[in-house]
């Protein structure tokens, strides 16, 4: 209803004025709550953007330590995947097209699975074969100070 509809009514200039100050109030009351509830809504959007964005990271990180990073430089190899692609359960969607690239252009940050192999060991052989109980039972105390770190290395394998 407006100013005009009712002037119409040909109500008392008082009463007019009463009507559309307290209609004038409850609008100022529903704006305020309007505005509120917008900065509500604006906060809770940032702060789901804020935790997408988390979730996001952490799946990159993941995919990318599961490839080889290392853990400390997973951070600066997250900011090269600017073209990640998502489907909509979260997951990405070309995983394999985004880090393989990083993985080449920053080779140096992923680790490498090394085997360093070790020669076998073979104790020191005593009268043409091997350390065993029997031969030491045979062997010279002079003998067993001798050789005593190779017989305390068989007996602690």
């Amino acid at each position: 209803m407006t100013a005009e509809d009712l002037k119409s009514l040909q109500l008392p200039e008082e009463a007019l004025a009463q009507v559309l100050d307290l209609h004038s109030r409850e609008l100022d009351a529903l704006r305020t709550e309007r505005d509120s509830l917008q900065r509500q809504l604006t906060i809770a959007e940032a702060r789901d953007a804020a935790l997408e964005e988390r979730r996001r990271e952490a799946v990159l990180r993941e995919a990318l330590l599961r490839r080889g990073a290392h853990p400390q430089a997973a951070g600066l190899l997250i900011a090269q995947c600017r073209d990640a692609r998502w489907n909509d359960d979260g997951t990405l969607a070309n995983e394999e097209a985004l880090l393989e690239p990083i993985r080449q252009a920053w080779d140096g940050l992923f680790l490498r699975e090394e085997r360093l192999g070790t020669e076998p060991v073979t104790p020191p052989i005593h009268g043409g074969g091997r350390l065993s109980r029997e031969s030491l039972r045979d062997m010279p105390p002079e003998e067993i100070n001798r050789l005593w770190p190779d017989i305390r290395m068989m007996l602690d394998d």
